[in-house]
């Protein structure tokens, strides 16, 4: 079963991290530490498992692949599909049984397979606990012909000193093993951790590419078919089909109504209206404010690119006549002065700021912008 296949794996693109995987599974090579790296959604996770179940396979059909059927391949929890599902069940299952520092006492790790585990961050970042864990379970003897995986999903999110308590493990994994750690950014990672991993780089699936694999998917086609959600996703199929994308529709729809209201500087109430119903008085918001904030950008590169002159490039295909509308009205210097403030917003969020606040601050600059202020 060729990882690319459609009916099978499920997996899409980046056919040359593939053959390379292949290869180095192929060759015996897979006993060390191998950085999967690149954006969000592009499937890091997914080719990760995929590698786990190559390395066990009692009957691939070609070096370094896997059959799907054999009793390995058979053990594969369906339930890996939905990692996110995973994780809630397990910490919820931690909660009833650990009422008190619950991270130290049930370190979080998923087993998808007798030979495949995953340590996702527990909470914002992999802790020190999940490393321990980690290293201590490796002590123990891998079976005659089985070959250990063990998946560590936003390493590059990890505090340094997690990085560091599992350096020798990285540098000298254990007879038999595979070490996956998985970064949106490896230079986010210690430079002591690049070293000791073979980095296999990931990158967007061509836009074709995305849309013939969505329509191979049992799934209903959306409103405005799988090209607006293969743009929108740019290049991530992990995205397309896992996305809110109805949600995400409505939050943009806010954030062209909220750019539109800074526009206008001679009535801000519909401005702070808006703020208002976004976020409510006593409610944190965090994670609303970093999806608005990331709208919000991709809204402003698209009014760059149709005041270059570059509608092919446009993310937000399916709203381009809100978007022409804009660009007549945001000089490209207002238009750099406006990203600037949002990476001060999206710096606000990962603070204890009031979110409604910081988003009238910026949309109140804007709308000043939209006076000369900028100009």
């Amino acid at each position: 079963m060729p990882f690319g296949d459609f009916s099978g794996s499920g997996f899409c693109g980046n056919a040359a991290a593939v053959g390379q995987l292949r290869r180095l599974i192929a060759s015996g090579g897979m006993n060390r530490a191998v950085l999967l790296a690149g954006p969000r959604g592009v499937g890091k996770t997914t080719l990760a498992i995929l590698a786990g179940l190559a390395l066990n396979c009692q009957a691939p059909p070609a070096p370094g692949d896997f059959c799907g059927h054999c009793p390995s391949c058979a053990q594969l929890d369906p339930a890996w599909r939905d990692l996110p599902g995973m994780i809630a069940a397990a910490l919820a299952f931690r909660e009833q049984q650990a009422k008190t520092r619950a991270k130290d006492a049930a370190p979080l790790v998923l087993a998808v397979h007798p030979r495949i585990s995953i340590y996702p961050p527990d909470g914002d970042f992999l802790t020190l606990p999940q490393a321990r864990l980690l290293s201590e379970r490796l002590q123990g003897k891998t079976a005659a012909g089985e070959f250990t995986t063990v998946i560590l999903p936003g390493f590059d999110q990890a505090r340094w000193m997690v990085q560091n308590a599992l350096l020798k493990t990285l540098e000298e994994p254990p007879p038999r093993t595979c070490l996956l750690p998985l970064a949106r950014n490896p230079m986010e990672l210690l430079p002591t951790v690049r070293s000791r991993a073979l980095q296999v780089s990931l990158g967007p699936v061509p836009e074709a590419e995305l849309v013939a694999w969505l329509e191979r998917q049992p799934l209903e086609p959306p409103v405005g078919g799988w090209k607006v959600i293969a743009r929108l996703a740019q290049g991530s199929p992990g995205l397309a089909v896992s996305e809110d994308w109805a949600a995400y529709r409505e939050l943009r729809e806010q954030a062209l109504a909220l750019l539109a209201a800074g526009l206008n500087p001679g009535d801000p109430r519909s401005l702070f209206e808006l703020t208002a119903r976004l976020f409510p008085p006593g409610r944190a918001g965090k994670e609303k404010l970093e999806s608005l904030t990331e709208i919000l950008y991709s809204l402003l590169q698209d009014i760059l690119y149709v005041t270059a002159g570059r509608a092919a490039a446009i993310r937000n295909w399916d709203c381009r006549a809100e978007l022409a509308a804009l660009a007549s009205r945001l000089s490209p210097r207002h238009l750099s002065r406006a990203i600037a403030e949002a990476d001060q917003m999206a710096a606000a969020a990962q603070r204890n700021a009031q979110r409604g606040l910081a988003l009238e601050a910026w949309a109140l600059r804007l709308s000043r912008g939209s006076s000369a202020a900028w100009a």
